[in-house]
């Protein structure tokens, strides 16, 4: 629905978040459009992403992804459509190597140059591991960075954002 449709209180609260003039849409779970899905497909990055490489930037086209393997049909990652159709390079990381080949395969079409790395995203390898020396190599500027590691997701942030 238009965002003009919705109860007072909604419209109010959509305001004051809202980004942008295009029409805004109410997501529903029985909707044909769900924000959730678009997320999760990597979609909505995508076309952020393009939106952003549109505008002049020192936009590198580099990203980090830990926890990038997928695990199974239907499964997807939010980077993966990025990662495939508009990054330069991106790392790779996730404990599971079965799992990283299953992303990897995914982006089989794609120009970037992939850079794999089996293992765990943990603060102390970020720190002084061989996760933290393939960061340095990528240099001080990344695009994005997503982490979904299943376990202490904000003391890795931290220790990526003091090592890039």
């Amino acid at each position: 629905k238009a965002l003009d449709d919705g109860p007072p209180k909604a419209r109010s609260w959509a305001r004051r978040w809202r980004v942008g003039t295009g029409e805004a849409l109410q997501c529903q779970a029985d909707s044909s459009f769900s924000i959730v899905s678009e997320v999760r497909s990597g979609r909505y990055l995508r076309h952020l992403f393009e939106a952003l490489y549109a505008r002049e930037g020192r936009w590198t086209r580099v990203g980090v992804n830990l926890g990038a393997g997928l695990t199974g049909e239907g499964d997807d990652d939010p980077l993966s459509l990025w990662a495939r159709d508009l990054a330069a390079r991106v790392l790779m990381v996730d404990g599971d190597g079965g799992h990283l080949q299953a992303a990897l395969a995914e982006l089989s079409g794609s120009a970037a140059e992939l850079l794999p790395l089996v293992g765990y995203a943990t603060p102390l390898d970020v720190e002084e591991g061989s996760l933290g020396e393939v960061l340095s190599e990528l240099g001080p500027q990344v695009d994005v960075l997503k982490i979904d590691i299943d376990s202490f997701d904000c003391a890795v942030l931290r220790a990526v954002l003091r090592r890039i």
